[in-house]
């Protein structure tokens, strides 16, 4: 995906063609007179452009983080009681941070294991995108597991314990992306 300022130029093309569309709209409405109407369409053209610019910086990696929001935490916090989920992570290292990364993996995967809180699956490697927008924005996918809402707050506050540790998580990570799933149903 090529990246201009952080949006890509999908993004981009997607913008134009809208605003394209919309000052056709405009002058069809007008009959093609640069009136009073005209110049509402240009101004809602604007306005559409400036909201589909933002929405695209919205998602785009350079306005990403490594660490949830406030209303992501609540909405992980609204689990059910007990329902199991996983949470599959998408991971951008710094250069040279997986070494750093690796630390705190390492770590927290003994804790899932020392305390029963989740399981993980392998690290992958993400090579390319089979169908939909290429990830080359991302290194490397895991997914841990939890049986239930309790036994992530578990281990968030196992975590909290020791901030050297999570330390090496921001150090290592550029960014991420973080996606949380409930199983419905046991194969296809």
């Amino acid at each position: 995906m090529t990246v201009v300022r952080g949006v890509s130029l999908s993004a981009i093309s997607v913008i134009i063609s809208h605003a394209a569309c919309m000052t056709a709209v405009c002058m069809l409405w007008d009959g093609n007179n640069w009136g009073k109407n005209s110049l509402i369409g240009v101004i809602v053209v604007a306005i559409t452009m400036m909201l589909l610019l933002l929405s695209a910086l919205r998602t785009c990696p350079a306005t990403q983080t490594t660490d949830p929001s406030l209303l992501q935490v609540a909405h992980l916090l609204n689990i059910p009681k007990n329902q199991p989920f996983t949470i599959t992570n998408l991971l951008k290292f710094k250069k040279g941070g997986k070494d750093e990364y690796l630390k705190y993996a390492r770590w927290a995967e003994g804790l899932m294991k020392d305390y029963g809180i989740g399981r993980s699956t392998d690290i992958h490697d993400i090579k390319f995108t089979l169908i939909g927008e290429p990830l080359k924005e991302f290194d490397e996918m895991f997914m841990v597991s939890y049986p239930s809402i309790e036994a992530a707050k578990k281990y968030g506050a196992v975590t909290e314990a020791d901030p050297a540790m999570v330390e090496h998580r921001r150090a290592g990570l550029e960014y991420c992306k973080l996606l949380v799933s409930y199983p419905t149903r046991a194969s296809f």
